[in-house]
């Protein structure tokens, strides 16, 4: 009868394994809590012996580690201070034990990812700043052709990158225009209408007004308060 009933308890673990990667990649520390309570009533429920729930615990922590490798592409450990999950779980007493050591293996596998992504952010932020110098002459340079450059959608993108840079992204683009402007005006004898082009205006009064808007000056008193060191 226990080997009638385990089986098919035992393909729905097998469910519950992707359920649980699922979880640690878009959940909360209370929904991967609740996750391994559930489980834990389910063995408790269908009194299976603990020699059984072992391997039945081990199969999942196995899955777990697997999804850790491949989130982090490289070879080393998931955690660093518990090496080996998969030899932990024979070590385990009780249910009870392995209930509370569970819900704490969750919560580092949690903080992993959490690194990673805090990590994965941080690169895509760095990205659209180079491809923000490099392009800024450009009048078409947007939100738009940022996002499409690293994959990520405009609103997830701009909050991302307030949090980054403490700027909004048109902020951070017209800064970067302004401090070109602000070269060239000093050290080039360009006209003014030259630079706008150069640092991404299509217009140049819409640039005169943005520089003194950004500067407190016209392009014209801002280079000669630079260059003469008149006010």
């Amino acid at each position: 009868d226990m080997e009638q009933r385990s089986r098919p308890e035992a393909l729905s673990v097998v469910s519950r394994e992707h359920e649980l990667v699922t979880k640690l990649k878009t959940g909360t520390p209370r929904e991967t809590d609740e996750w391994v309570e559930r489980l834990f009533a389910t063995l408790r429920a269908d009194v299976y012996p603990l020699a059984e729930c072992r391997l039945i615990l081990q199969r999942i922590v196995l899955a777990l580690v697997h999804a850790l490798y491949e989130l982090k592409g490289d070879a080393k450990e998931p955690f660093e201070d518990t090496p080996d999950p998969v030899a932990a779980v024979a070590r385990l007493s009780s249910l009870d034990e392995g209930e509370v050591w569970m819900k704490a293996l969750c919560g580092k596998a949690l903080a992993v990812i959490q690194g990673m992504r805090e990590d994965r952010n941080a690169r895509q932020i760095e990205k659209a700043i180079v491809y923000v110098r490099a392009h800024y002459q450009e009048p078409e340079l947007s939100l738009t052709a940022v996002c499409r450059h690293v994959s990520l959608s405009p609103s997830y993108f701009s909050s991302l990158f307030k949090q980054h840079t403490g700027r909004t992204f048109v902020e951070f683009v017209t800064e970067e225009r302004m401090e070109k402007a602000k070269e060239l005006l000093v050290l080039t004898s360009m006209k003014s209408y030259e630079i706008a082009y150069a640092v991404g205006y299509a217009d140049p009064h819409y640039f005169s007004g943005a520089f003194k808007k950004h500067t407190g000056d016209t392009p014209t008193d801002y280079r000669s308060k630079m260059t003469t060191g008149k006010v």
